[in-house]
């Protein structure tokens, strides 16, 4: 194996390898946003509830606050999960084309150095010479 496709594996693996790391940590981060506004939800519910016992005062705006706090805090998480599932979309898409283009663009370096195609015999052309400045 020559070093520049030893060099095309090494880049290729980092880079996927870069991608999955990315997308878990965007997982995990969701999960724990979405599992500490859930906590908090039911704290406010809770407080609110054992509030209302304590006093025995029920007024009617109490339910009215919670579910507005509670639709709100829904609304938010909502939001923020379906941003971070766009970003790490968008993320991996960009990956993946980078790695795409870093791999055409070395495949493209190694096979057409030193590669002359003849035509009859006696017409040449350096196809690396032509590629050459596009690698640049």
């Amino acid at each position: 194996m020559s070093p520049l496709r030893s060099l095309v594996v090494v880049v290729v693996v980092v880079a996927v390898v870069v991608v999955i790391v990315v997308v878990v940590v965007v997982v995990v981060v969701v999960v724990v946003v979405v599992a500490l506004v859930v906590v908090v939800i039911l704290k406010v519910v809770v407080v609110v509830v054992i509030v209302d016992v304590a006093v025995e005062v029920v007024t009617p705006a109490t339910p009215v606050v919670v579910v507005v706090v509670v639709s709100a805090t829904a609304a938010v998480i909502v939001v923020v999960t379906v941003v971070v599932v766009v970003v790490t979309v968008v993320v991996v898409i960009v990956g993946v084309v980078i790695i795409g283009v870093v791999v055409a663009a070395v495949v493209v370096a190694s096979t057409t150095e030193n590669i002359n195609i003849k035509i009859n015999n006696n017409f040449e052309i350096n196809i690396y010479e032509h590629f050459e400045p596009l690698l640049m």
